[in-house]
């Protein structure tokens, strides 16, 4: 057994003690990891100066969009999500099994352990993918991209100092992508696959992976502006500019 087999394996033991944590404490771990992101020297700070490094990028406009990142991820947010996530796993349930009872909300829960494949131009992508899997109470083995390779061990280390428990159900695996020797190793001991990244990417995956999983690939953005552009001030186009780099992931 290699030893990413037997992290992943790892993780499966820990997963039970995951799904029985209250949504008060699975919250107020997140919440406290998130702390430590955002406070004075954290690691949006960190993060921001390793991507920076990394890809010659603006620290200033990555620290920009990291803080605009934490700050949707407030507790109120994280609450109102999983509330909304539950929500449409009923809905989605109701409509399937129409004669069952109806479901619990607080007992749902998603695959016991999942692979989140993370693109690189999504600066600090490890952060809201991890989240995410950690609110449906699975725990998670994060990807890191080559163009992203610091923020998910700075996304563990924040859990393990802030919430230990939350913690020890994540884990962080480095490969080099299309290695299918050890793709096919890692997929096959996950419950779910989640990856993002370009149609090339994708579609190479699609091909090895068997059983239950997500894809988010490339896509296409538009933009509309009223008529008022042509009297717009200077400090107009300003902001329109750093929307743009933010919805570009830039």
């Amino acid at each position: 057994m290699t030893d990413r087999r037997a992290g992943i394996t790892r993780l499966r033991n820990v997963a039970p003690a995951l799904r029985s944590l209250s949504d008060d404490e699975l919250l107020a771990g997140l919440d406290r990891a998130l702390d430590l992101w955002r406070a004075p020297g954290g690691y949006a700070e960190r993060a921001a100066r390793d991507l920076a490094l990394h890809r010659g990028q603006s620290e200033t406009m990555l620290r920009f969009g990291l803080d605009r990142l934490l700050a949707a991820h407030s507790l109120v947010a994280l609450t109102s999500w999983l509330a909304d996530a539950r929500a449409e796993a009923g809905r989605i349930r109701a409509l399937r099994h129409a004669q069952s009872p109806p479901p619990e909300f607080d007992r749902f829960r998603g695959p016991l352990v999942v692979a989140q494949v993370l693109a690189g131009n999504v600066a600090a992508l490890a952060v809201p993918a991890g989240i995410e899997a950690l609110l449906a109470r699975s725990a998670v083995l994060l990807k890191p991209a080559e163009g992203d390779p610091s923020t998910p061990a700075f996304f563990k280390e924040s859990l393990d100092r802030a919430a230990p428990a939350l913690g020890e159900a994540v884990a962080v695996e480095r490969w080099k992508g299309g290695d299918t020797a050890v793709e096919a190793e890692v997929f096959g001991a996950v419950d779910f696959v989640m990856a993002s990244g370009d149609r090339s990417t994708l579609d190479s995956l699609s091909r090895r992976i068997e059983g239950s999983r997500s894809f988010r690939g490339p896509r296409v953005s538009i933009g509309m502006v009223g008529m008022d552009w042509m009297h717009a001030p200077a400090e107009w186009w300003g902001e329109v500019a750093r929307e743009i780099a933010l919805w570009d992931q830039e």
